[in-house]
């Protein structure tokens, strides 16, 4: 969101491994993707929550980058294709 303060980002950088870990000590027996999908929640509660509250006055814009090219050139189209042939190949042979 561009007019997220960044105390968000500290705030879910922070609060993310703490939710966590109170997950880990007090619900250890809980499958592994519930206390992810539950703290991804509430990390992202606290986020929004902190914008409403604190919104930036004016929204970042980040800069515009045009001295780096961007365009794939042909020969990583034709390596990336090399490599997915081998895996293929891989899946075949060792499965």
């Amino acid at each position: 969101m561009p007019s997220a303060p960044g105390m968000a980002g500290v705030a879910a950088l922070i609060s993310g491994p703490l939710i966590y870990a109170i997950f880990q000590k007090y619900a250890p027996g809980l499958h592994f993707l519930i206390p992810v999908a539950v703290t991804f929640q509430l990390v992202l509660l606290i986020m929004i929550l902190l914008t409403f509250w604190m919104p930036l006055d004016k929204s970042k814009t980040l800069p515009i980058r045009t001295d780096i090219d961007t365009e794939t050139k042909p020969e990583v189209k034709i390596i990336g294709g090399i490599v997915l042939a081998l895996i293929v190949i891989f899946y075949i042979i060792f499965w």
